[in-house]
């Protein structure tokens, strides 16, 4: 058995003993999120993860660095998506990271006193490969993490559109589009696509939009809603506006006669009035 698997197996049988100095060691009074819990559920969920961490990390004696990641994939992937680690921040992960590195590099010398075979340049060679190592997975955890936020935010803010832009049937053939609130251009770009899909699935023959809700639109929003009026006629649909603010009707004059060749109505409750009547 040569000297890198020995000390691969050495540390392997310390991982628990790993684990909890680590946890012991944690500082409550300046930590925050999943290392705070007391509850001991998460308590033995962190330890576990942290286990596996030792285990899985222990193969940068034994590896390749492709196979040394391969092997880390799944559990970089679960603390990504982790909640306790979702609702701590990331510089707290990261010094945890490095905690964990210093216990690996203290492993490592305490492995070279007591193997006579060991020489000082193997000593520090492994303790660069706990560094190399630990500097990979965290780059890679934090890249992962950027991109699952990234992800996420997409989701919340595609709800969030949603929400600020819905569709409410009023009968069969007649429903209402409210809008509030500030329109920038990527609502704008969905309320677009989401209104046409809705309006098509559900057969709507009528679409009042109000925009009384509306404070200002910027040309390139005032583009879409009148884009959005041309694909409703297309489909089959009449759109009708009310609730135009004065801001919003300074803003409309720079487009000539567009709102003047459509149906304008002063008020919803006045447009609910003309076609639900």
């Amino acid at each position: 058995m040569n000297l890198e698997t020995k000390l691969y197996e050495y540390i392997r049988e310390k991982s628990w003993q790993l684990t909890e100095e680590w946890y012991s060691s944690i500082n409550k009074e300046e930590t925050a999120g999943v290392y705070l819990s007391e509850k001991p559920a998460e308590v033995e969920r962190l330890k576990k993860q942290n286990n596996e961490f030792h285990q899985k990390f222990a193969e940068v004696f034994i590896k390749p660095e492709a196979e040394f990641l391969k092997i880390f994939e799944e559990w970089v992937i679960s603390i990504v998506h982790d909640e306790g680690h979702l609702e701590t921040p990331s510089y707290l992960i990261t010094e945890e990271f490095f905690r964990t590195q210093k216990q690996h590099m203290c492993l490592v010398d305490e492995f070279c006193e007591t193997c006579e075979e060991c020489t000082f340049e193997e000593q520090n060679k492994w303790k660069d490969m706990v560094g190399d190592g630990m500097a990979k997975v965290i780059t890679w955890f934090l890249r992962e993490q950027n991109v699952y936020a990234n992800r996420k935010a997409r989701e919340q803010q595609q709800t969030i559109n949603k929400l600020s832009s819905p569709i409410i049937t009023l009968n069969k053939q007649i429903a209402l589009l409210p809008l509030i609130g500030t329109i920038d251009d990527e609502r704008a770009e969905f309320m677009l696509e989401n209104t046409l899909e809705v309006c098509s699935n559900k057969g709507v023959k009528q679409l009042l939009i109000d925009l009384s809700g509306v404070v200002t639109v910027n040309t390139f929003v005032a583009h879409k809603i009148f884009q959005l009026i041309d694909a409703l006629t297309l489909i089959g649909v009449e759109a009708i506006l009310s609730g135009i603010r004065p801001e919003i009707a300074q803003t409309a004059v720079s487009f000539g006669d567009r709102f003047s060749r459509m149906t304008i109505v002063t008020n919803l409750e006045k447009a609910i009035d003309m076609y639900l009547a």
